[in-house]
C-alpha cells in the first residue's frame, strides 16, 4: 500500500465523510490513481460529494481510506488546518488566514506519515486503515451537472453548506472563501427529482456537488422575483 498527496486535500474532505455505519463505504475518503496520471480523492454522504484533483499524487491502486471523525488521523488533519492567523499583505490589507502546520502526507503498509509545513521535518505518524467495499461511481453524479437551464426549484439543508465552507477554508487558508455554485435545473430520471447542483472552488482545484431533497414530498415551482428586487427596465423607469 502506497499513497503521497497533500494532508490539507484529505483534511478538507472531512466534513464529507459519511457517518452511518450500514454504508460503511462511505466511511471514509476514497484514493484513485487516475489514467492520466495524479489521484482523485473523494467523499460523499450521500447528500454533499467532494472531489479533489491531485495532480502529482500517487497510489499503487485505489483504497478507501478509514478517515473519520472516530480516528485520531481525523483529529491531527483537521488540528494542523485549524489555528487562524492575522497577515498584513503589501497592498495594505489585513486578512485572517489558516496557519499551515501539515504539507505532504505518505500513507504505506497502514500507517501515515505527516510531513510538517515546507516538509520541515514529520508533524505525526499516525495509524491508517483501510475499508473493504466499493466506493461510488461518482462520475454519474457529474454527469447530471448540466448547466444552462431555466431556473426551477432546489431545496438544500444549510448545513450541508457548512461541509463546502470547511472543505473551502482549509483549502484557501481564508476564513470566509468563495465557491462558485451551478445548476441545470434539469430532471432526474431516478424518481422524477431534480440534478444535484454543482460545487467549483479554482484555487485549488475542487469539485463538489450537493444532491437534491423534496420538501414535504413534492416539488415547488421558482417564485417570482418582486420588482423591488430587480433593475427597472427602461419602459418601468
Amino acid at each position: 500500500m502506497f499513497i503521497k498527496t497533500k494532508a490539507r486535500y484529505l483534511a478538507a474532505l472531512i466534513p464529507f465523510i459519511a457517518e452511518e455505519e450500514n454504508r460503511y463505504y462511505l466511511n471514509g475518503i476514497n484514493v484513485k490513481p487516475m489514467p492520466e496520471g495524479g489521484i482523485r480523492i473523494a467523499a460523499t454522504d450521500g447528500h454533499a460529494l467532494g472531489v479533489i484533483y491531485d495532480a502529482d499524487g500517487e497510489a499503487d491502486k485505489e483504497y478507501i481510506l478509514e478517515i473519520n471523525k472516530t480516528r485520531i488521523i481525523s483529529k491531527v488533519l483537521l488540528d494542523a488546518f485549524a489555528e487562524d492567523i492575522t497577515v498584513d499583505h503589501f497592498d495594505g490589507e489585513t486578512v485572517t488566514e489558516i496557519l499551515d502546520l501539515a504539507d505532504n502526507i505518505i500513507i504505506e503498509n497502514g500507517m501515515a506519515i505527516i510531513f510538517k509545513h515546507r516538509n520541515s521535518g514529520i508533524l505525526e505518524s499516525v495509524k491508517c486503515d483501510t475499508l473493504d467495499g466499493t466506493f461510488p461511481d461518482i462520475r454519474k453524479v457529474f454527469d447530471k451537472c448540466r448547466i444552462g437551464a431555466e431556473l426551477k426549484y432546489f431545496a438544500v439543508n444549510t448545513e450541508i453548506l457548512n461541509k463546502f465552507s470547511a472543505a473551502a477554508k482549509i483549502l484557501t487558508g481564508r476564513i470566509s472563501p468563495h465557491i462558485k455554485m451551478y445548476w441545470s435545473g434539469g430532471k432526474d430520471d431516478h424518481e422524477n427529482n431534480v440534478d444535484p447542483a454543482f460545487v467549483l472552488l479554482r484555487s485549488p482545484l475542487f469539485y463538489g456537488a450537493i444532491m437534491p431533497v423534496m420538501v414535504n414530498g413534492c416539488e415547488y415551482p421558482a417564485p417570482e422575483i418582486p420588482s423591488w428586487l430587480l433593475t427597472p427596465t427602461e419602459k418601468e423607469k
